[in-house]
């Protein structure tokens, strides 16, 4: 239960550094979000108590933060702005066992998800470093 409130919190506190709506007209246009094939699919918190789905889901040009009331595409929020005329750059750092992703966004805000694979099937979102995600 603790893990869920500490994911769910950080989302929230990340969520409010760069906020979009699905309804905003993204033109499509690449921003540079690269995660390594080893990471791409998805991966969700277990869950003990039967609640809803949480964790992440990761393509070829996207890390999308899955929410039991929605889906938040990092590549969307980079679109928003880079769709209003505004400067977005993406940094991608990967390894084998490690994928860090840091998005430039307008106002000199710098937005950064980082996780680690601990072992097979498991990553860690090192925001939440004590949060365990499984690969579906």
């Amino acid at each position: 239960m603790i893990k869920k409130i500490t994911f769910s919190f950080l989302f929230i506190f990340v969520l409010t550094l760069v906020s979009c709506s699905k309804d905003d007209d993204a033109s499509g246009g690449d921003v540079g979000i690269r995660p390594p094939e080893w990471i791409q699919g998805t991966w969700l918190v277990e869950d003990t108590f039967g609640g809803p789905d949480q964790g992440f889901r990761f393509t070829s040009d996207d890390v999308i933060s899955l929410q039991p009331t929605l889906e938040y595409s990092l590549k969307e929020a980079g679109e928003f702005y880079v769709n209003a005329g505004e400067e977005v750059s993406v940094e991608n750092t990967s390894t084998e066992t490690f994928y860090e992703m840091k998005m430039n966004i307008p106002g000199g805000q710098t937005v950064v998800y980082s996780f680690e694979l601990v072992r097979d099937n498991v990553i860690i979102w090192k925001q939440a470093s004590t949060t365990e995600f499984l690969r579906q």
